[in-house]
């Protein structure tokens, strides 16, 4: 998939600007996630609204990508909550309008408050409940939408809705774990950095004239610290030249298509994390997989809602092969394992699951599987980290230390 975004079969979706009003004449803008021009314009219309204006997305701005990057306002904790209660609701027997109302009045979100409203006043007018979901002003993610449509129609909501909610609190804490990975590690790095600037730029100058005074030779530690404190205007330049210019840089390749793709992945790519990403991201597959087949669609169709769903644009093209070659004729395991994306074991789970007729129950077992690996990944990489930052610090603030102490030191044994 990556060879064949930059060989011109770019088929990742585009961002469009629109300016649409519905049947009463409220007017709604916003940015929406398609294929096209065109894919855009039919997807507004399927909800319902009369566009006044759409154009492509060309300056995408940080405060859309900081959106697409980390959510719209309302955590995966946040929507497991309220799947989880919803479905309880309507598990009691409660219907779906007077459970909506219930959850609106209890929601401390506003964001989330404002999307149940909508939803509500949406249903109260006759709309179905996936279209409901899927008017501009929501957030509720795409896959939820689906499976929702799905479980509805099928009759299995309130189990659907369950489903969700367990989905939602694996992701987060997946997530919670992945924080944990690299909150420790940031924060001795920031402390070191801290530190060592503070030394070099405050402690260095005192013993700069001390040091010139005593004409002995410094050692390269010493000088090497001493040239970046007398160089630290230019180096400052330097530095946030690169910081901002790489960040610009980034951007403009974020806005592409193939810069999407690039960066998903290269993100796989990356040691320990890169692995920690490819389990989440399988452990996703595998749990929402097996929800929108329990919810009564079908394999290809399923394949298709967990494509466009992904946020990461790299494995969203890994499942557009997959999709592909399940047309063609391929099983589902040969489909997924020509990709060249998935190990052994999620391929050895999914053939069993085809030649036992039991795939859900077997999409569940490899997701749990991969939720064990995560868990016992994490606790080792956290487990590690302590000791590995302490070591970073020490050998740092150390190595300074040592650079201002050793000319004494050496001064001091000359003079005897």
């Amino acid at each position: 998939p990556f060879c064949r975004c930059f060989l011109g079969d770019d088929r990742l979706a585009d961002f469009f600007h629109y300016r649409a009003k519905d049947h009463v004449g409220k007017i709604y803008t916003g940015t929406i996630e398609a294929d096209s021009l065109q894919a855009a314009g039919r997807a507004l219309h399927h909800r319902g609204l009369y566009i006044t204006n759409l154009e492509a997305a060309k300056n995408f701005r940080a405060k859309e990508i900081w959106q697409y990057c980390f959510g719209k306002g309302v955590s995966l904790r946040e929507l497991s909550l309220f799947c989880g209660q919803v479905a309880a609701l309507l598990e009691a027997g409660m219907p779906l309008q007077e459970t909506l109302h219930i959850m609106q009045a209890q929601q401390q979100n506003k964001r989330l408050r404002q999307a149940v409203q909508m939803v509500l006043t949406k249903i109260e007018s006759g709309i179905a409940l996936k279209d409901a979901l899927s008017y501009p002003g929501t957030i509720f993610p795409e896959n939820m939408i689906f499976a929702v449509s799905a479980g509805e129609a099928s009759g299995n909501l309130d189990f659907v809705l369950q489903e969700l909610a367990g989905y939602f609190e694996s992701a987060a804490e997946t997530k919670e774990k992945l924080l944990s990975m690299m909150l420790y590690p940031a924060i001795l790095c920031g402390l070191t950095i801290f530190t060592g600037g503070f030394i070099v730029l405050y402690i260095f100058p005192a013993f700069a004239a001390l040091f010139k005074e005593m004409q002995i030779a410094l050692p390269w530690p010493t000088r090497f610290f001493l040239y970046v404190q007398q160089e630290a205007g230019g180096l400052g330049i330097i530095f946030l030249f690169v910081f901002f210019g790489g960040g610009f840089f980034l951007q403009q390749l974020w806005q592409k298509k193939a810069g999407r793709l690039f960066i998903d992945h290269w993100c796989f790519k990356i040691p320990l994390y890169g692995r920690f990403l490819y389990w989440k991201c399988t452990m996703e597959i595998a749990r929402m997989l097996a929800l929108l087949l329990h919810s009564g669609l079908p394999l290809e169709n399923s394949l298709m809602i967990l494509r466009k769903s992904f946020a990461n644009q790299y494995m969203a093209a890994c499942l557009e092969l997959a999709e592909q070659n399940l047309e063609s004729g391929r099983s589902l395991s040969d489909a997924f394992g020509a990709t060249g994306m998935f190990d052994a074991m999620f391929l050895q789970f999914l053939r069993i699951g085809e030649n036992s007729g039991d795939l859900e129950g077997m999409l569940k077992k490899s997701a749990d599987f991969y939720v064990m690996d995560l868990k016992r990944f994490s606790e080792r990489i956290l487990t590690l980290a302590e000791p590995v930052a302490i070591i970073f610090m020490g050998s740092i603030i150390g190595t300074l230390v040592f650079s201002v102490v050793l000319p004494v030191f050496d001064a001091m044994t000359a003079m005897h």
